[in-house]
């Protein structure tokens, strides 16, 4: 049986491995000259690290698990901004899911705040990503679900920064696919910047009377009331 099929098994609950598999597994995934991209889930065995052998995880092994799983992500937000629809070779298809509802276990597994402001601001991004929507049922359903029972505070202040974020898109629109790349990379930047402060602050004051589709974009926020279910 390959390492790929024995970790979905695993990842499941289907079947339990010791650590030492973990281990070997980790060491040739780890070294990125042996790694294939499409047969090999190293986002499988990140997630498996930090879910069922965090205590046993040394420095650098539980730095590769965060890193993994972060980067994956990255590379799934950086695909879904481009406009082109390209199989994308620089991680397995089968770890997509995987690397997006699995984010209560990085908060879990970072305890720095610049890191855990981090996974905010990606978190946020996620949310409003231009996904299949298929993919932003799946995750809106982790984040009520799980992540919310995982990290409520964290999920509050996700919650407050996507409804931010909202209005902020509404009244500094952009396209996606605009051909014009200075005005885009201009567009773009202006977004870093706002969702990094939102994503570090902790004070964010919000009037929900004040929330209308005329200054929030609807798109975002049918997501933030798919979030917001959660709480009834």
């Amino acid at each position: 049986m390959s390492f790929s099929s024995q970790l979905a098994k695993v990842y499941e609950g289907n079947e339990k491995i010791e650590f030492q598999v973990w281990a070997t597994c980790y060491q040739q995934y780890s070294d990125g000259s042996k790694l294939k991209v499409l047969y090999d889930r190293p986002v499988t065995l990140a997630v498996i690290g930090l879910r069922d052998f965090i205590s046993n995880l040394d420095g650098q092994q539980k730095k590769w698990c965060i890193e993994t799983i972060v980067g994956t992500v990255v590379m799934i937000l950086e695909e879904a901004f481009e406009s082109g629809y390209g199989f994308n070779m620089n991680y397995n298809l089968m770890d997509k899911e995987v690397s997006l509802s699995n984010f209560h276990l990085l908060f879990s597994a970072v305890k720095e705040v610049e890191d855990r402001n981090e996974l905010i601001s990606l978190m946020i991004y996620v949310l409003f990503a231009p996904l299949a929507e298929h993919e932003v049922a799946k995750i809106v359903k982790y984040i009520r679900t799980i992540f919310f029972k995982h990290h409520p505070q964290e999920g509050k202040r996700i919650w407050l920064g996507l409804i931010k974020y909202s209005q902020h898109r509404k009244s500094n629109p952009y396209f996606y696919d605009d051909q014009d790349i200075d005005r885009l990379n201009t567009a773009r930047q202006k977004e870093a910047a706002f969702v990094k402060q939102i994503a570090a602050s902790k004070k964010i004051k919000l009037d929900l009377s004040e929330i209308d589709f005329q200054t929030f974009r609807g798109s975002i926020l049918v997501r933030v009331f798919a979030i917001t279910l959660l709480q009834s």
